[in-house]
């Protein structure tokens, strides 16, 4: 595990060449997935969306979905999940014989063999700070108690992971929370019309020139 707060948990996932999770859902929780190298598919119960990286997609609660490594190259991805309940997994089909097994497993071996591993990494600092989690694909974390300066400093096409905080309307509707993930034009035209209820934890993938 890479983070976890009571908002949120944030898992680096490496998904091994031909290999793929198992078909799964989340019935309570949000997910979003942050994809930092590789190429793959991610697989629902009646259709797929092919991908490359750097791409990044929300899954709703209750979706079936399985991600594939589709190239010759091992697929990485930063997994961001609200509220962060291991025990909050339904699999349809496994090809590990984990069918019947509901909870999140740290790490599914460790050997030549194995398809795929979730890495545990120490938690997010409290400070900002640049970050090399896969062969130097920058990754920044921050926190902003003014959400117009991250939305200034973003470039148009980053992945920005909401860690804590929200962005909401003037009625109090929470448009923007933990484990939502957005690109830096969405921040920026948000910001120009709506609040944030307190100071932001974000995880961004190219936020603004980099390092």
């Amino acid at each position: 595990m890479y983070f976890k707060s009571q908002d949120v948990a944030v898992l680096h996932l490496r998904i091994l060449s031909g290999n793929a999770t198992s078909l799964h859902c989340h019935p309570k929780k949000k997910t979003a997935m942050l994809f930092l190298r590789g190429a793959g598919t991610v697989r629902f119960l009646n259709s797929e969306v092919p991908f490359s990286a750097p791409f990044h997609m929300i899954i709703r609660p209750g979706l079936f979905h399985q991600i594939a490594a589709t190239t010759d190259e091992d697929l990485e991805c930063m997994e961001i999940e609200a509220p962060p309940d291991p025990h909050d997994l339904v699999r349809l089909e496994d090809s590990y014989g984990r069918e019947h097994a509901g909870y999140e497993n740290a790490v599914v071996g460790d050997d030549a063999q194995s398809a795929m591993s979730i890495r545990l990494l120490d938690a997010l600092e409290a400070e900002d700070q640049w970050m090399s989690i896969c062969d130097d694909v920058p990754l920044f974390q921050g926190w902003f108690s003014d959400v117009r300066t991250l939305a200034e400093g973003s470039a148009e096409d980053a992945s920005i992971v909401i860690l804590s905080g929200e962005l909401q309307s003037d009625l109090g509707h929470t448009l923007l929370g933990p484990s939502d993930i957005v690109s830096g034009t969405t921040i920026q035209r948000l910001s120009r019309r709506f609040n944030q209820s307190s100071p932001m934890k974000v995880l961004a993938l190219d936020y603004g020139k980099g390092e």
